[in-house]
């Protein structure tokens, strides 16, 4: 809300925490303060000189006050939680436990201890001196009081029956209901009625000339009481019931309206008439819509572009719009089309709504992770660029080397054609290709001609006699072979006779082989032949 105020003299200081924060306010001079703490926050005031300290506390806390000289400290404990007060010199300390809790207070002295315990607890007090101990017990509990010297014990309070007793003059009357009960006392003339509704039930009362009117109302029931004359109605509802920016709360003559946290939904048009009624509310409201993410008049909102599938970025807008619809805000319409129309790329980025420096910061943590991921995969790029770039380079200086050993081997090409086409114009032969020439033609003139082979023999001829003669000799050196003689002799032809089968068929697969040979050197010398033709040619050319 808009700041805790603090009263001046003969005015109280009404505040009211926020969810889950304390509200820490003082009285003025003669005037109670009057806060309530909000939920699970303990309200932790003090009253001023003869004003009671008049606080409640929030669900879950303790309300841990301490009244003001002669005047009594009036608090109320949250549900499931103690009241622990102590009066002031000459006043009861009158508080009431909360649900489940004892009220365990002790009175001044010459005052009554006037407490109620809490549902289904004990209340367990002791009077003063001269002053009767009236408590009430709980729901299934005995009142067990002791009054003091005089004084008689005068508790009352069963399940479903109210307590209403009158306080005589200057002394409180604190009575509390029973279950389901409304307790409705009235204090009397200069002094504050302090009571608190039992479960379910609102605690509706009023305070005396010049004092507060400070109830707590119960579990689940609103507290609704009015201040006296010259003091403000300063209540807080109990758990279950909301407590907003009070401006349903009337004060007393010459008093301020006091402050309560409510729901923003349900408040909104209390909010507008109180904005409608001054200038100053007006403020207020157009500050608070300012600094509100979910108002269209919020002051803190930028777009910035996301990324989306190409064709997608008006799916993408309508989605953030129900987004933000659902959750009860969204910017406005022109805003909206102004930031499509800055739009860089309307085909894969949409606009985004952000709000204040923590979305901000967010996204730029958000940006910074993207980036340093990128960072990454460019470093590893680069690396391999680098590596591909040095094994350019050494492909580079080989392709120079053979480059530059193709020019030679051109040159030398030419050089050597220059050279046999030279010789081949001046008639002369060309060394040791026109001797093997010349042997080819030979082999191939004595391979081709009739009778080749039967001149071969009849060259052999001889030998073949000589060696027939010199077998026949050892032969007949030999006993035994006489017989056989005449018949050798008269075999026709000594190379018939002599010469083994085997040996002949030797003698022609040699002979085979050497044609096969010659006739591969008649192929290899016509092909280099038909490439001297042709380089001849291309030479006439250039």
């Amino acid at each position: 809300m808009f700041g805790a105020p603090s009263s001046g003299f003969g005015t109280a200081a009404n505040t009211a925490g926020g969810f889950g924060t304390a509200a820490n306010t003082a009285g003025g001079f003669g005037t109670a303060a009057n806060t309530a703490g909000g939920f699970g926050t303990a309200a932790n005031t003090a009253g001023g000189f003869g004003t009671a300290a008049n606080t409640a506390g929030g669900f879950g806390t303790a309300a841990n006050t301490a009244g003001g000289f002669g005047t009594a400290a009036n608090t109320a404990g949250g549900f499931g939680t103690a009241a622990n007060t102590a009066g002031g010199f000459g006043t009861a300390a009158n508080t009431a436990g909360g649900f489940g809790t004892a009220a365990n207070t002790a009175g001044g002295f010459g005052t009554a201890a006037n407490t109620a315990g809490g549902f289904g607890t004990a209340a367990n007090t002791a009077g003063g001196f001269g002053t009767a101990a009236n408590p009430t017990g709980g729901f299934g509990t005995a009142a067990n009081p002791t009054g003091g010297f005089g004084t008689a014990a005068n508790p009352t309070g069963g399940f479903g029956t109210a307590a209403n007793p009158t306080g005589g003059f200057g002394t409180a009357a604190n009575p509390t209901g029973g279950f389901g009960t409304a307790a409705n006392p009235t204090g009397g003339f200069g002094t504050a009625a302090n009571t608190t509704g039992g479960f379910g039930t609102a605690a509706n009362t009023t305070g005396g000339f010049g004092t507060a009117a400070n109830t707590a109302g119960g579990f689940g029931t609103a507290a609704n009481p009015t201040g006296g004359f010259g003091t403000a109605a300063n209540t807080a509802g109990g758990f279950g019931v909301t407590g907003g920016l009070g401006f349903m709360a009337a004060g007393g003559f010459g008093a301020y309206a006091g402050a309560k946290n409510n729901n923003m939904v349900g408040m909104e048009q209390n909010i507008q008439e109180f904005g409608s009624q001054s200038t100053a509310g007006r403020y207020l409201l157009e500050l608070d819509n300012a600094y509100n993410a979910l108002h269209p008049n919020c002051r803190f909102r930028a777009f910035l572009y996301n990324m989306c599938a190409p064709g997608q970025s008006t799916m993408a807008v309508e989605r953030e719009r129900f987004i933000a619809a659902q959750a009860g805000g969204g910017c406005k319409e022109e805003e909206l089309l102004r930031a499509q129309e800055r739009n860089p790329d309307p085909l894969r980025m949409y606009p985004s709504p952000i709000h204040f420096m923590q979305e901000l910061k967010a996204r730029a943590e958000k940006q910074q992770e993207v980036i340093t991921a990128m960072t990454k995969h460019v470093d590893v790029l680069i690396s391999k660029s680098e590596r591909f770039r040095e094994m350019d380079e050494a492909n580079v200086a080989q392709y120079r080397e053979l480059m530059l050993e193709q020019v030679m081997l051109q040159r030398r090409w030419y050089s050597l054609l220059k050279k046999v086409e030279t010789l081949r114009q001046l008639g002369l032969p060309l060394g040791e290709e026109s001797r093997i020439a010349r042997i080819v033609k030979t082999l191939n003139l004595q391979l081709s001609a009739p009778g080749v082979y039967r001149t071969a023999l009849s060259e052999l001829q001889p030998f073949l006699d000589a060696e027939s003669a010199t077998v026949a000799s050892l032969l007949r050196s030999r006993p035994g072979d006489e017989a056989r003689e005449p018949a050798v002799a008269k075999e026709d032809g000594m190379l018939q006779r002599r010469t083994d089968p085997q040996l002949l068929k030797n003698w022609t697969r040699f002979a085979e082989r050497i044609q096969e040979g010659v006739e591969a050197l008649i192929e290899l010398l016509e092909k280099d032949s038909a490439d001297m033709r042709a380089i001849r040619h291309r030479v006439g050319l250039t």
